[in-house]
């Protein structure tokens, strides 16, 4: 399909474009609901062919919380998504400012994974489940600092994910 743009703002809603078959031309799609996103990603999270929209929550605007992380089930149809009836929501203890979706554990499905602000030591990571619920979120591990010196990624089929940076919040 064609890329969309959305456009995160942590005081007021995101906006959403939705490229045209015409290509190079957008449609807006109303975002009302958006406030304090922070990072989105579009993927088809539950295998049924329709992107889905998930999203963080900013940190400049809500400094004392909450700072969930949900998950829109896509509609395939305007306005794509139901921004009020989210399919899953967790609420980390830090702003999470970045989610990437990839397959962290090599067993075919889409993880998500919750990169939290100034803290290495809480990260979430999750898939679906079949005849579970939409998304299965589970605290991935805690790192309490950086990996030994010697230390060398498993040889697995698995990507493995190296985190980087300092304990500031914009670095």
């Amino acid at each position: 399909g064609l890329d969309d743009i959305i456009v995160t703002n942590e005081r007021d809603p995101a906006m959403m474009f939705i490229q045209n078959r015409q290509g190079y031309t957008f449609t807006n799609v109303n975002t009302a609901g958006s406030n304090n996103w922070r990072a989105v990603r579009i993927v088809d999270m539950n295998g049924d062919g329709i992107s889905d929209l998930v999203v963080t929550e900013g940190y400049q605007y809500n400094w004392g919380g909450p700072f969930p992380v949900r998950i829109f089930q896509g509609t395939g149809k305007a306005p794509y998504f139901d921004l009020d009836n989210p399919v899953f929501k967790l609420n980390v203890p830090f702003p999470a400012g970045d989610i990437e979706v990839l397959d962290v554990n090599g067993d075919g499905r889409k993880d998500l994974y919750v990169v939290q602000a100034d803290e290495a030591s809480d990260n979430y990571c999750g898939n679906p489940t079949p005849g579970g619920p939409p998304f299965s979120a589970q605290k991935w591990y805690n790192t309490q600092g950086f990996p030994p010196a010697n230390y060398v990624a498993p040889l697995d089929r698995a990507p493995d994910i190296l985190l980087m940076g300092q304990s500031e919040y914009f670095t």
